[in-house]
């Protein structure tokens, strides 16, 4: 009785044994599936390592790149550049009859303009030549131009002849530009006004 107990035990210690051993099969699944993972993580790490040199290498183009191009910029020939310069800083020329660019005129003829409107004799007098012409026939010239101003009601006149375009004929800016066209045989009113040392003057105002 006792021999048949311990066969009864024995039996059942080798049955759970048995069940608690793996399978073979199941080992080998095992192992497939980790080293698929693996593979996968190795593939990853790859691709990113892949990205990271064409960045590095896209960062290094651009610097190469810039690096040429101030290099280009800084070896600019002198002699080109002070060419440039020139050019820049060269001042128009004005041809004849083409309007004065002269800054200077041009806020000349403005206070002439606004001390006419006003009939400021003191400063018109102050912009004036000494010997400013102010009739052809009979001549004159210098002393009472005012008064021959105001005895044949010419400010009117001579306000409208200020206000249009001043050209260049010989030394003189002159307007009206029709004045300064010798086809035209322009007679009627007309202002002149020239440089003296340095300064610019009005010169005369004649009809005829």
């Amino acid at each position: 009785m006792a021999l048949l107990l311990n066969r009864r035990e024995s039996l059942a210690a080798a049955t759970t044994a048995g069940e608690a051993r793996p399978l073979p099969g199941a080992k080998s699944h095992l192992r497939g599936e980790l080293a698929q993972e693996r593979r996968h993580r190795l593939a990853i790490f790859a691709k990113l390592r892949k990205l990271s040199l064409m960045k590095a290498g896209v960062r290094f183009l651009a610097s190469v790149l810039l690096l040429l191009a101030l290099a280009a910029g800084g070896c600019q020939n002198p002699e080109k550049k002070k060419k440039t310069t020139k050019q820049e800083t060269k001042p128009a020329k004005v041809k004849p009859g083409q309007e004065s660019t002269d800054v200077d005129f041009d806020g000349f003829v403005s206070r002439l303009r606004k001390a006419v409107t006003a009939h400021d004799m003191k400063t018109i007098a102050q912009m004036m030549t000494a010997d400013f012409g102010y009739s052809l026939n009979p001549e004159r010239s210098g002393d009472g131009v005012f008064q021959f101003w105001d005895e044949n009601n010419l400010w009117p006149e001579l306000e409208g002849i200020l206000s249009e375009k001043f050209v260049k004929k010989q030394e003189y800016m002159v307007a009206p530009p029709q004045f300064a066209d010798p086809s035209l045989n322009y007679d009627g009113y007309r202002a002149g006004i020239r440089r003296v040392n340095g300064s610019w003057k009005f010169a005369y105002f004649v009809n005829g």
